[in-house]
């Protein structure tokens, strides 16, 4: 068995080739070396330097050398954007379209020694403007052909630069004896939804799919080790007879086999046990003992349900509130390596995120095996966002896909959630400002459609659409930021925030200096185009958010991320003290900037918190002294009203807690205030009523701090103004 790695030094070709032409000698051929140019794979072509749209030819040579069996080969793309012709030394493979899902070709036979030629077609089309693009969009590709975080935003006609297209994700050959492993599910069969730290008697599911000329009696050794720690267990051997392979096609065959195991950890989330991820390895022998293939393939035990009546969802039988974000880590997936989705994930658990929306794409695997191991929970969207051809053909692509989306991505623990369609045209009656062809019940089958693929899938809670109305945007898109305060008439809020500056000298980065003040706060101003460009949104900032710009660009920068952290706060306080009645989840828009641009992350394109990011933080504290409010301008005859709450998030109990108030005006304490309460696990309760009459003039902090044997749980704080 070996794996060789086709990564690396690879060719790019932009022209309107045939294939033929590409194995034509040099010397007869118009495609010399020169016009050839080298790109590295895996790669986004656009963050190699190709800014382009449509079919990009890539090849390789390659040799594999005397000592290499080559009894049975497979040729293996772990993802390709968006479709992809694949030729190996002349010979057709086949077609692929979708670009998150791996795919593979049996290659026995084709491979030589010396100067192997693997040429691959990869389209990413340009989608005609008005035609097509953007309500009859026909790439199932989500954010990353269609976004307000992309380069020009969504409603610009250069809203599809910078294409994400290429082989973005690994290629390699896989070689083995008389037959190869194409696919390994492992299914814990979990009978009790409420599970403890360790379950006994666990029986393990598991299913082959293999690649076999003919089928043979074979041995299959298992063993099972925990990726994040030392559970190990001793391996377990299966007597195989040819008889138990099930044929699928030709030289296609199933095997299904149950293998009992005791002692396995439970998963949880992180700060609520251990997040226990096991690897399960299994190696297929003949009679003779001789190794013929492996695969490993990741599990955990967790059950997950979410109950309807107590708005609320269980993990392992236990309740548990989520504090999330959405997540876009760029719209170039191959730039993005496992380290900056582990930077991104424990940033995120430092700011008492505990759930994360991956927002209308799939990505890397690398984030998801991550979030595993570090016990974040991840609500997972199809990557079907607005707008889409409405026709049956269209719909049974993305129908396929979501299948493969289950196929490739059910064995994670951290994926508690499947979400189809973001705000589908038939749910957007916003779209009819947007496009004056606007059908009212556009795409309502093929919601439907993937809804119920996602449905099938009974171990994790689905949701057939994100909609509209589960998207909270007063203070930025409509209303008042104020109205965040109000109850909500939803139970998923997954979406609510605001956009916010980067720091000056980030903002001089972005925006040509010639452009970085505006004569007027109008729109239509042209200096703003290159702002816009760069997602910033003119009209929402000034007139909506009514954010003021001040005299200097520092100043504009500090008044649009109090702006930001206000609302964050507020809202991000308001829907925990409405845990359960009825708010399940909240997930604010969102954690990062993708890129160099100005929208709504909480940390710019280079991971620098704003103050935002500070204030996400203490609003989703797990053990909070919540502020509630009225108004945060005041006269000097005005009551000043408060409520203070006790919100416990975690499964432990707080007797004896200490909760203070101090009042400060100019940093100076003038009045304060102190009593005990307790406070059990995954409770909230309102515990203070504080009013104040005839306060005097000036700006004041109010600070909440709950307390235990004097170390402090929580300390929250509010500033208002008395005028």
């Amino acid at each position: 068995m070996t794996d060789i790695s086709l990564a690396g030094d690879w060719w790019y070709q932009t022209a309107n080739l045939k294939p033929a032409d590409i194995y034509l000698p040099s010397s007869k051929s118009h495609l010399q070396r020169d016009s050839w140019q080298k790109i590295t794979i895996p790669n986004n072509w656009y963050s190699a330097g190709l800014d382009f749209s449509g079919a990009v030819w890539h090849k390789k040579t390659f040799n594999l050398g005397d000592n290499l069996d080559t009894k049975q080969a497979t040729l293996h793309f772990k993802a390709v954007d968006y479709a992809a012709d694949v030729w190996l030394n002349g010979q057709y493979l086949g077609f692929h379209e979708g670009y998150f899902e791996p795919f593979n070709f049996d290659v026995t036979g084709l491979l030589k020694k010396q100067d192997n030629l693997l040429v691959v077609r990869v389209d990413s089309p340009y989608e005609p403007i008005e035609k097509v693009w953007s309500l009859k969009k026909r790439q199932i590709k989500g954010v990353l052909n269609h976004h307000d975080t992309r380069p020009a935003g969504a409603w610009s006609v250069n809203g599809q630069d910078a294409n994400s297209g290429g082989i973005w994700q690994e290629v390699w050959l896989h070689f083995s004896d008389q037959l190869s492993i194409q696919h390994l599910t492992v299914e814990p069969v979990i009978k009790d939804a409420i599970l403890t730290d360790k379950v006994d008697n666990l029986a393990l599911q598991i299913q082959l799919q293999l690649s076999i000329a003919q089928p043979q009696a074979l041995k299959a050794k298992i063993a099972i080790e925990q990726i994040n720690g030392k559970d190990n267990k001793p391996p377990v051997n299966i007597d195989i007879d040819a008889s138990q392979l099930v044929k699928v096609s030709e030289n296609q065959y199933q095997i299904s086999q149950s293998v009992l195991v005791n002692q396995l950890k439970t998963w949880w989330p992180q700060g609520y046990g251990e997040s226990a991820v096991y690897r399960l390895k299994i190696d297929l022998v003949d009679e003779k003992n001789q190794l013929l293939d492996s695969m490993t393939q990741r599990f955990a035990l967790r059950t997950i349900r979410y109950d309807d009546d107590q708005f609320a969802f269980y993990i392992n039988g236990r309740r548990l509130f989520l504090r999330g974000t959405n997540y876009i880590a760029s719209p170039w997936l191959g730039e993005v390596k496992r380290q900056d989705y582990q930077r991104d994930l424990v940033l995120m658990q430092q700011a008492n995120i505990n759930a994360v929306r991956v927002h209308a794409h799939i990505a890397g695997q690398d984030f998801y095996e991550l979030a595993d191991e570090l016990g974040m929970l991840v609500w997972q969207d199809f990557p079907l966002q607005w707008g889409y051809d409405d026709s049956p053909e269209f719909a049974n692509e993305a129908v396929r896909q979501a299948k493969a989306m289950l196929t490739v991505l059910r064995h994670h623990p951290s994926i508690f959630a499947w979400s189809g369609h973001n705000e589908p045209p038939w749910n957007a009656p916003w779209m009819k400002y947007k496009y004056p062809d606007y059908k009212p019940q556009q795409n309502r089958y093929l919601t439907d459609a993937v809804g119920a693929v996602l449905a099938t899938d009974k171990t994790r809670y689905s949701h057939d659409y994100s909609a509209t109305d589960e998207h909270l945007w007063m203070g930025w898109y409509s209303g008042n930021w104020k109205e965040h305060a109000k109850r909500s008439k939803v139970t998923i809020v997954s979406e609510f925030g605001a956009q916010a500056l980067p720091d000056v000298a980030r903002l001089k980065k972005i925006i040509p200096a010639s452009d970085l003040w505006p004569r007027t706060l109008d729109a239509k101003d042209p200096m703003w185009k290159s702002w816009d460009y760069h997602n910033f949104q003119v009209q929402e900032t000034f007139k909506n958010a009514g954010i003021s710009r001040g005299d200097s660009l520092e100043s504009f920068v500090k008044n649009s991320q109090e702006y930001q952290a206000k609302l964050t706060q507020l809202a991000g306080e308001s829907y925990r003290r409405q845990r359960y009645q009825p708010v399940a989840a909240m997930f604010q828009f969102m954690f990062n900037e993708t890129w160099p641009s100005i929208n709504w992350g909480v940390m710019d394109y280079t991971r620098q918190a704003k103050a935002g990011y500070w204030a996400l933080k203490q609003a989703y504290q797990p053990v909070l002294a919540s502020i509630e409010w009225d108004v945060d301008k005041l006269k000097t005859n005005d009551e000043a009203r408060f409520m203070l709450w006790s919100i416990n998030d975690t499964w432990q109990d707080y007797p004896s807690l200490k909760l203070r108030y101090r009042l400060l005006l100019a940093n100076k304490v003038i009045k304060e205030g102190q009593k005990e309460i307790n406070l059990m696990a995954d409770e909230a309760n309102p515990e203070w009523e504080l009013k104040w009459r005839g306060l005097s003039q000036g700006s004041y902090r109010l600070e909440a701090i709950l307390s235990q044997q004097k170390k402090i749980i929580s300390n929250n704080s509010f500033e208002f103004v008395v005028e």
